[in-house]
């Protein structure tokens, strides 16, 4: 004769106390001597239990996981689904503006490097790039 097979994990909180209860409710029924195979039970239902909620959290995990990847291959099927020009116009757009913005930063932050900070004034005052004109005293009040 084969033992039963055993029960399946509990499925949430109140099965896993219903299942707790029960063990508790044998075990004052019986003699401390007989109540090993209960412990022993009771151990494997917290274990099973603690396995059934990271299996759980596990399945919300690869769902999630799921979703972002759906997501993200529609709008790289969106993106592939755009004519050539958009790219290239796009690119071209940020290029464009990229460029514009840090070329005179760029220069600015060579000229410094290379000259003093008063010829670096001078220069900027020249090419006309600020309203004021170049200080009288170097930074700092000449000290």
């Amino acid at each position: 004769q084969r033992a039963p097979p055993p029960p399946p994990p509990p499925q949430n909180e109140e099965d896993f106390e219903g299942r707790l209860e029960a063990i508790r409710i044998l075990m004052s029924q019986t003699e401390e001597a007989d109540q090993a195979p209960l412990l022993i039970e009771a151990g494997k239902i917290q274990e099973d239990y603690e396995l059934y909620l990271k299996e759980k959290e596990q399945r919300k995990v690869d769902e999630e996981l799921e979703e972002v990847l759906i997501a993200r291959q529609q709008l790289l099927d969106n993106l592939d689904a755009q004519p050539p020009i958009v790219s290239y116009g796009a690119a071209f757009a940020a290029s464009a503006i990229s460029t514009l913005c840090m070329h005179p930063v760029d220069t600015l932050k060579v000229r410094l490097q290379s000259t003093s900070q008063q010829d670096v004034i001078d220069d900027v005052w020249n090419e006309g790039m600020i309203d004021e004109g170049p200080p009288l005293a170097p930074p700092g009040g000449g000290r």
